[in-house]
């Protein structure tokens, strides 16, 4: 015998919901459980960093010295690593200090906006857009010590994102672990962009004119969402 479904709207209603949360958990299911993103393996990440419990931290101290014998695999494993730990929460703003930040940055009163930026990167050492701002700080105040001790951080983690993908497809995205540094890296390829949407997975800039004639590039950002999803 036929189920019609149509013939109460009531349980209709509840019958399609039952489908789209069954469809968005399904969703989920596939992002939390596909862990091989354009070059990025976190699979092996993950197993890596158990295997070794003390590899992450130690990895993390090193780059915070800005130690020069860093290799492009250990700046891998601290970006993309970073997921794995309790204290990543991507989606974090610290309002007070940033606004801060940028009023005195905004007035180009460099000396008092320097130390928002450095409690910032202090709390998170992986946020690349105030690293950046740091490094303007020390540019302007003629802090050539600090700047060069910084700039490699900068420098090595957007080419660890650049390494992970190309950008063109999403299945060849860059992978960003925070939305901020989708923009970092357009800025260091002199890119800018016109609009955004979101496809799958991915924030795809639509892109202005320019010199390699790319019309538009392409972020995987599900760990950021994910961490949204989870309350981070």
């Amino acid at each position: 015998m036929p189920v019609h479904f149509y013939s109460d709207g009531m349980k209709t209603t509840r019958y399609m919901k039952k489908i789209i949360l069954l469809a968005g958990l399904l969703f989920y299911s596939l992002i939390l459980f596909s862990q091989k993103i354009s070059n990025v393996d976190f699979d092996a990440i993950k197993k890596t960093l158990e295997d070794t419990p003390a590899l992450y931290k130690q990895l993390l101290d090193r780059f915070l010295q800005s130690d020069s014998t860093l290799s492009n695999e250990d700046y891998y494993l601290v970006y993309y690593g970073q997921c794995f730990q309790s204290s990543y929460n991507p989606n974090d703003i610290d309002h007070e200090n940033y606004d801060k930040f940028k009023e005195y940055f905004s007035a180009e009163n460099y000396i008092k906006a320097l130390p928002y930026a450095v409690k910032m990167i202090d709390k998170k050492p992986l946020d690349m857009e105030m690293t950046l701002k740091a490094l303007l700080c020390y540019y302007f105040l003629n802090d050539d010590a600090n700047r060069l001790k910084l700039l490699p951080r900068y420098n090595n983690i957007m080419l660890t994102i650049h390494r992970s993908g190309n950008g063109l497809s999403e299945a060849t995205a860059f992978v960003s672990m925070n939305m901020g540094d989708t923009y970092e890296l357009m800025t260091t390829m002199k890119l800018e962009k016109t609009s955004s949407t979101t496809k799958g997975e991915c924030v795809v800039m639509t892109l202005k004119e320019n010199k390699n004639h790319v019309k538009e590039v392409y972020f995987n950002v599900s760990k950021p969402y994910q961490a949204m999803i989870n309350g981070k």
